[in-house]
């Protein structure tokens, strides 16, 4: 079961207002955003509401408390990209829903 864009807007809803309460806005980007549908993750954007540079904790803590699983940290995303010789340095983190679908999350900080 792939992403959609009806799915990936109702996740983005029920996160924006405990991230928010956390000092984080969402937004949705990628395939799902483009094209309607992607069958391997949801790309979505997190960004400091403030001039304040955002607490990450503070944003993982929201993930966790609607409920997604952090399955791959920054450290491991990074560790991942130079096994494959890139050097990107995005803040990128991998989570999962209860269902098991998988969530991209860039952070910009």
């Amino acid at each position: 079961m792939g992403w959609t864009l009806e799915r990936g807007l109702a996740l983005v809803r029920e996160l924006a207002p405990i991230l928010l309460e956390r000092g984080w806005g969402i937004g949705l980007t990628g395939s799902v955003l483009l094209e309607g549908r992607s069958r391997n993750d949801l790309d979505i954007i997190a960004y400091p509401q403030t001039r304040v540079k955002g607490n990450i904790s503070e944003l993982e803590a929201g993930m966790r408390e609607a409920g997604l699983r952090l399955k791959y940290d920054i450290k491991q995303v990074h560790a991942a990209w130079r096994s494959q010789g890139s050097q990107d340095d995005k803040l990128v983190q991998v989570w999962q829903t209860r269902t098991r679908q998988k969530v991209d999350l860039f952070i910009m900080d």
